[in-house]
């Protein structure tokens, strides 16, 4: 009983103390510093406005600009985030004089793991890493050149999606899931030289295929998860939730994926083939101190993380249009310090 006592108390004491640390903390603020800053809605204290964000969000912030004006600051537990509403002024944050201050994302403890500490395209801090994947992207992986290179790859799944529709044309159709399975085809054959999804697959890729699926069907519910801990840094320290536990399990079962993928067009691919993961092992032989093996896991996981499998992942997942978009929109919000 006494045992039972001395850890209840203990406990209180912890919590009054992180509280008192905390208002001691914004009491001793630079005022100066804070009276530059953009209007802002009346906050909560250490929830800051993560109370006040009601869905639809893009309403919610609409309401916020009408009545605090285009530039706004908000505050999401620990972390600031300026909010822009103008086109005209968007347009001036990304100017030249002003690109660099924006090219930086938040460093959130949710990413860590899925941007392999943030070294991949779009997490990395600007500087040499972050120009060298910028350069890469843009002359070597999303060129026209590239471009009309898998254009066989994606004139070829057009035409497997045509052929399986026909043969079906007796019967009713379902169109949404053959389209989503043809951008997801076109895609992991345009990077790996596989398919993965639909009725025709190869024979080598037949356990693979469905490893694949699980894996990216397990990573956007990771990413769309609620997890305070990007702006409470002590729910972060503690892993409340089990997020990070989460994370470095699957980051395990996708470096094993796509070490295997890498290992395998080492053996047989060609640079002349199109697919990207052959462009990036050539890339590799000529600057492997750059291109690591890590490197292109992190290139080859972002751009599985874009349009053709969110939407597949929605259409998957229905209860995601009405929950957690929003929650997944503001892990990813750009919070800039001020």
């Amino acid at each position: 009983m006494i045992l039972k006592m001395i850890e209840a108390n203990l406990l209180n004491l912890i919590v009054v103390l992180i509280f008192t640390l905390l208002i001691t903390f914004k009491l001793f603020t630079n005022k100066k510093r804070s009276s530059n800053l953009p209007p802002s809605p009346p906050s909560i204290p250490i929830l800051g406005h993560l109370p006040l964000l009601k869905q639809p969000l893009q309403e919610t912030l609409r309401n916020f600009s009408r009545k605090f004006g285009p530039v706004m600051l908000l505050r999401f537990g620990v972390r600031r985030t300026l909010v822009i509403s103008s086109p005209s002024l968007v347009e001036e944050c990304f100017t030249k004089t002003n690109d660099i201050v924006f090219a930086n994302r938040p460093l959130l403890p949710s990413a860590k793991h899925i941007t392999y500490n943030f070294t991949s395209m779009g997490a990395a801090p600007y500087g040499h890493l972050w120009r060298s994947l910028r350069r890469v992207a843009a002359s070597e992986l999303f060129s026209t050149t590239r471009l009309v290179a898998t254009t066989h790859a994606r004139e070829h799944e057009v035409k497997l999606m045509c052929a399986h529709i026909y043969k079906e044309s007796s019967q009713k159709v379902e169109l949404k899931s053959r389209f989503c399975d043809l951008l997801n085809n076109i895609t992991t054959m345009a990077m790996m030289g596989k398919r993965y999804y639909g009725d025709v697959i190869d024979a080598r890729d037949v356990k693979s295929a469905p490893r694949f699926r699980d894996i990216m069907r397990e990573m956007f519910k990771v990413m769309h998860a609620p997890y305070l801990g990007n702006f409470l840094p002590l729910l972060a320290w503690i892993d409340f939730g089990g997020n990070e536990k989460r994370t470095i399990a699957l980051m395990k079962r996708v470096d094993v994926f796509f070490d295997e993928v890498i290992d395998e067009r080492r053996r047989i691919g060609s640079c002349k083939s199109g697919i990207m993961v052959d462009k990036l092992l050539a890339l590799q032989q000529e600057e492997p101190e750059l291109y690591t093996d890590q490197i292109i896991r992190g290139l080859i996981l972002v751009n599985f993380l874009q349009l053709p499998f969110y939407i597949y992942f929605v259409n998957e997942n229905p209860w995601i249009k009405r929950y957690n978009v929003p929650v997944f929109f503001l892990n990813i919000f750009c919070c800039f310090k001020f």
